[in-house]
């Protein structure tokens, strides 16, 4: 199994999104469309299950959220890390991945990991097409 471990804010949610919805009050917890496209894109190429790693899991109303609109951009959640409350995101990951027989993985995430699968993105500019292109050779070895 190929996983692809995704964080939201800072991933599909930059500082420039947020920003504007503050400035043009929008009060909600917005999901860019066009980084989940991207996203889209890595799994239709690597054929890599998603697994929400974000704190956004950790609620029913943001983990709802954000699986509707992948599911809206014809991403599949497979599934969630684990809430270790005493353990790092990366050893969450880790766990999830013994836990189901995950051959190649990748962490698309913000927060900077000890763990050579991650792809760092900012929160300035999130998932980008070269990072994108990075993950799906990544998986596709």
């Amino acid at each position: 199994m190929k996983a692809l471990f995704l964080d939201v804010d800072g991933v599909l949610n930059t500082s420039n999104l947020l920003s504007s919805l503050f400035i043009s009050d929008k009060r909600s917890d917005p999901v860019c469309l066009d980084r989940l496209v991207m996203v889209k894109r890595i799994v239709d190429s690597t054929g890599c299950v998603v697994v929400l790693s974000s704190s956004w899991r950790l609620t029913d109303t943001l983990r709802n959220r954000i699986t509707t609109e992948a599911a809206n951009a014809g991403v599949k959640i497979y599934d969630i890390t684990p809430d270790l409350p005493t353990e790092d995101r990366d050893i969450e990951i880790l766990t999830w991945c013994e836990l189901n027989s995950v051959k190649t993985y990748a962490i698309l995430d913000d927060l900077s990991l000890p763990d050579p699968n991650l792809f760092q993105t900012t929160m300035l500019d999130g998932l980008t097409n070269k990072i994108a292109d990075s993950i799906i050779k990544h998986l596709g070895d």
